[in-house]
């Protein structure tokens, strides 16, 4: 069950989400469009992250989706319905194909490999130009009614969005989370206690990547088609940055920190050449200072109160006593 105290920021969150298109103009609903598909993306990697796994093959497999999806549909005239999940089936079945040699890997190696597998999709869709349409994309790709106007769009996004997180909140919050927290604080331990911690690691990958694609799916719909330079290196670096700055050990660390990056990138629009800037800086500080992430900061200044509290209260002690 969720807590009392964060339902209600809950709720007020959603209310404000599902205003979003009467209260915004068009450029804006956009925006908010591809945060919510953002918060899919970040709160699936921290999934991956709870055991221990920082991939870096995230935003290939939601490519795999979008490609597979967007394909289907500008190629074939195959129905939106029947395209998004044959778009997350692929993202799934790529990840099963992957796991096969990057899951034998750990820590920093494993970052290696799934850069290098990611790298290798992503080369896939430039080279292969006759089957993906190399730097051209897929193709354009036309979302049907009753869902072809922004709006209609946008809802439909939140509520896949909606549905998303609370299905890895409850992933979280059940059996197989506190497995995979058990899993992450030792794999030796956990193995030891008769853990099959390969097929931990693997149904964790699985999981994360059904959402990349459905993330995939929904944003080439969003865009109008799929193309190399939408699941480039920088936009894994830019959620990796999201859920390292939100903040890992809450599940709405990552949204947040999506959402105030996104607000930063926003603000800087007129000045791109400084956003890879800002965001290391902003990166390197939260690493060297507040590596509990935003979300985190709350409870260290309460803690600072504290100590100010007890520091005055035995002042106070110590000169009545005098």
């Amino acid at each position: 069950m969720i807590k009392k105290e964060i339902l209600i920021p809950i709720l007020v969150l959603v209310g404000f989400l599902s205003a979003v298109p009467s209260a915004f103009s068009e450029y804006y609903v956009g925006i908010f469009l591809v945060l919510l598909i953002n918060f899919i993306l970040v709160a699936s990697y921290r999934f991956m992250v709870n055991i221990g796994m920082w991939s870096f093959s995230h935003i290939s497999l939601m490519g795999m989706g979008a490609y597979t999806a967007a394909l289907l549909v500008a190629r074939t005239g195959l129905s939106f319905w029947v395209a998004l999940p044959l778009g997350v089936l692929a993202a799934v079945a790529t990840s099963l194909i992957i796991c096969l040699p990057v899951l034998r890997t750990r820590g920093f190696y494993f970052f290696l490999t799934t850069f290098a597998a990611g790298q290798a999709m992503w080369w896939s869709w430039v080279l292969f130009d006759k089957v993906f349409g190399g730097f051209r994309g897929s193709g354009a790709v036309y979302r049907p009614e009753p869902i072809g106007d922004l709006t209609s769009y946008y809802y439909l996004v939140l509520g896949f969005t909606l549905l998303s997180l609370i299905i890895l909140y409850r992933l979280e919050k059940s059996r197989i989370g506190a497995t995979i927290s058990a899993v992450r604080s030792s794999e030796e331990l956990s193995e030891a206690m008769g853990m099959n911690v390969g097929m931990y690691r693997t149904m964790v990958f699985v999981i994360a990547s059904t959402f990349a694609g459905l993330a995939g799916v929904l944003l080439t719909f969003y865009s109008g088609t799929a193309s190399p330079q939408e699941y480039s290196v920088n936009y894994g670096l830019n959620i990796l940055i999201y859920v390292i700055v939100g903040g890992t050990g809450s599940f709405v660390g990552p949204i947040v920190g999506a959402s105030i990056l996104t607000a930063v990138y926003e603000t800087l629009r007129g000045f791109q050449i400084l956003v890879p800037l800002i965001f290391g800086v902003i990166l390197i500080v939260m690493v060297l200072f507040q590596r509990g992430g935003l979300v985190a900061i709350p409870s260290r200044i309460s803690s600072w109160v504290e100590k100010l509290k007890r520091k005055k209260s035995t002042r106070h002690t110590t000169a009545v006593d005098i």
